[in-house]
């Protein structure tokens, strides 16, 4: 277990490049104009905490099968985020919590478990899938990414 920090910088780039180069680590960048980080292996970044505080834009990489898996990652005050998850279970497990509704998830594989929070509501153009993709939302699955937010809307009216 480690922790990692970078406060005040104007590009800040965090490489965890090689099997569990992050794992358990906690990681704080704060006050970051731009914010890279970048996990490349199998188990690079699991069990992670990555916390985000007053940054302009950030973005957070999964390259490979369990890369983030169990990640949890915080994000306040963050003009402009963006999540991807490259491989299949590369995020199983992973946690976001934010103060702002302005998040992009990349889910181009398969993946489990995935919560987000948002201090209103998750958007559809916020979630970006591959075509056959399907969301799981309270038990409830359905068969694509449309039909689901189609009745989570219907279901919020």
């Amino acid at each position: 277990l480690s922790e990692i920090n970078i406060v005040e910088s104007n590009s800040s780039m965090i490489d965890c490049n090689g099997v569990r180069a992050c794992w358990d680590n906690t990681m704080n960048v704060e006050s970051s104009a731009m914010t890279s980080i970048t996990c490349r292996e199998e188990n690079a970044c699991k069990e992670s905490t990555i916390v985000l505080t007053h940054n302009d834009i950030a973005s957070i990489e999964c390259f490979e099968t369990s890369s983030c898996d169990s990640m949890t990652v915080h994000i306040e005050n963050v003009s402009n985020v963006s999540i991807s998850c490259h491989q299949p279970n590369a995020c199983d497990n992973l946690q976001i919590y934010s103060d702002s509704d302005q998040v992009d998830l990349y889910m181009l594989n398969p993946n489990h478990n995935v919560q987000i929070t948002v201090p209103n509501e998750f958007k559809v153009d916020r979630l970006h899938c591959d075509e056959d993709a399907y969301i799981n939302v309270d038990g409830d699955t359905y068969l694509n990414i449309y039909t689901s937010v189609e009745a989570v809307e219907q279901e919020v009216v």
